[in-house]
C-alpha cells in the first residue's frame, strides 16, 4: 500500500528552495508555509509529540518508584521507543 502525500506545510527554510517548489507542483501537490517556530499551525505533530513524551515520562516515574536503585536517567530512550509502539 503506498503513500501519498496530499499536501505539505513547512516553514520558510529549505523547503522555500525553488527545486522543492517545483518538485511538488509537478506532482500535484499542495505546498503552504508557516512562519518559523509556529508551533500552532502544526497541533496534530505536536500533540502526537506530547503524547509520547507524557507516556514515557509516567513509565520511568513508575519504574523508579518500583525499583528504586535500577532506574536511571539513561533508560528514556528506552521508554520513549516503548511508548511511540504503544502509540502507533
Amino acid at each position: 500500500m503506498a503513500l501519498v502525500v496530499d499536501s505539505y506545510l513547512a516553514d520558510n527554510g529549505v523547503f522555500k528552495v525553488s527545486s522543492f517548489v517545483k518538485y511538488i507542483r509537478e506532482y500535484n501537490q499542495w505546498l503552504r508555509f508557516c512562519s518559523v517556530n509556529a508551533h500552532n499551525q502544526n497541533g496534530v505533530a505536536e500533540r502526537a509529540v506530547k503524547i509520547i513524551s507524557d507516556t514515557s515520562w509516567a513509565m520511568m516515574l513508575y519504574a523508579s518508584v518500583s525499583w528504586k536503585d535500577g532506574i536511571d536517567s539513561l533508560f528514556w530512550p528506552i521508554y520513549t521507543i516503548y511508548a511511540a509502539c504503544i502509540s502507533n
